[in-house]
């Protein structure tokens, strides 16, 4: 396994700072720091490939998240988001198109470092084998409102 819920580190440890290293800079840090990781999955995935047989997998964070109004578009597209910026954040990416889901993009704007085509095509890449052993961490559910959208930079507020 190349990473245990990556998701943590990266907002626990540079976007909140509770977690070693302690840096508290959510909303920056903490995307410049997933990207990293996934980058080094995919080359951890790339070598191991080239010069081992067996599996090789990574370890995510899937919380549900559900509308707290199931009568609201708003709270369904608010739970939806949530999720993108929770699973999809690393999912997306490695088991997906190889970028950041849109709604990601959307939001972040040039906060979220971006992947060059070829690094896309590398993520991308390392799903057939993770495909068949990946796992998925589930803590909790959580009710989700919508709410107006907030420009300071925070991965919560995002």
């Amino acid at each position: 396994m190349t990473f245990d819920d990556p998701e943590v580190a990266a907002n626990m440890g540079y976007g909140y700072g509770f977690f070693a290293p302690g840096v508290a800079d959510s909303g920056v840090n903490d995307y410049i720091v997933s990207t990293n990781i996934i980058k080094a999955h995919a080359a951890a995935y790339k070598s191991y490939k080239a010069n081992y047989t067996g599996q090789l997998g990574i370890s995510l964070t899937g919380n549900w998240m559900e509308p707290m109004d199931e009568f609201s578009p708003e709270d369904w597209y608010a739970s939806d988001r949530a999720m993108q910026f929770s699973l999809g954040w690393f999912a997306s990416p490695i088991f997906g198109s190889g970028d950041y889901p849109q709604v990601m993009k959307d939001i972040i704007g040039d906060r979220l470092p971006m992947f060059s085509d070829e690094e896309m095509a590398d993520i991308k890449g390392n799903a057939t084998l993770t495909l068949r052993y990946h796992f998925v961490n589930h803590y909790c559910i959580t009710a989700i409102i919508s709410k107006p959208y907030n420009p300071f930079p925070c991965f919560v507020r995002n």
